[in-house]
């Protein structure tokens, strides 16, 4: 899951932020407390693996002593993985696969 953060203007005077910016007063307040940052860290699954190779992201069920069952937990986690890989310019393809046992029980 991609987390935002808006960032805030901490120790930066509207005068330093104006000459950072290039613009003047408000315009730079508004700038400064509008910025987002988008981590592109991806999220700790406990049921999936992701990985992704050129083009093409590979979840990989990770379940090996329930032999992949499906339950509720996973879902959310395909679903999500699913999801930030769609939104991902950079992936032109999702492979979705099992472990070497099984594919999912």
């Amino acid at each position: 899951m991609f987390r935002s953060l808006v960032v805030k203007p901490f120790s930066r005077s509207a005068a330093t932020a104006s000459a950072t910016l290039g613009v003047k007063g408000a315009a730079a307040r508004h700038q400064l407390s509008s910025i987002r940052f988008v981590s592109t860290e991806a999220p700790a699954y406990s049921m999936i693996k992701t990985e992704t190779q050129g083009r093409v992201a590979i979840i990989t069920l990770n379940r090996p002593k329930a032999l992949n069952a499906l339950c509720s937990e996973l879902f959310h986690e395909i679903n999500d993985a699913l999801a930030r890989f769609d939104n991902d310019a950079n992936i032109g393809a999702v492979v979705l696969t099992g472990s070497e046992r099984a594919f999912a029980a």
